[in-house]
């Protein structure tokens, strides 16, 4: 998509990093539990954002930002240019539960995209990933 805007969302990545969580093995008691979570190899209670997995989301979203597919100014925007963009069809991906509630008749065009995985065939436990996309860029 020309002029397309990369993965954005309404609070500056808030959203999206816990639709991320479950691919990089990280809150897995859940989002309600804050930054805790269980250590899968030991059982043992951990403040996850220390973790091999999160630092792998962390460097993740760095290579994201750095290839332009986070736009640079993800930390300064707000939720009407938010709106705006999304409601004139421009944004690529986002982390929303209702598209059409921000976007109106546009965000009927976007679809949610699968949990992400890590693996082939492997789902981490975790929360769901809810990004959406329009049609037209998962086409």
């Amino acid at each position: 998509m020309d002029g397309a805007i990369g993965l954005t969302d309404p609070v500056n990545l808030g959203e999206t990093y816990p639709t991320l969580y479950g691919a990089f093995g990280v809150a897995n008691q859940g989002t309600a539990a804050g930054q805790i979570d269980l250590d899968p190899d030991t059982g043992a209670i951990r403040y996850f954002p220390v973790s091999d997995g999160y630092r792998d989301m962390m460097e993740y979203l760095s290579r994201l930002y750095s290839k332009g597919l986070i736009p640079a100014e993800i930390f300064s925007s707000d939720r009407a240019t938010f709106t705006a963009q999304g409601s004139q069809g421009i944004i690529s991906a986002c982390s929303t539960a209702a598209p059409a509630g921000y976007f109106g008749e546009e965000g009927e065009n976007y679809v949610v995209v699968p949990p992400l995985t890590r693996e082939a065939g492997r789902r981490r436990s975790g929360t769901r990933c809810a990004l959406s996309s329009p049609r037209s860029a998962t086409s």
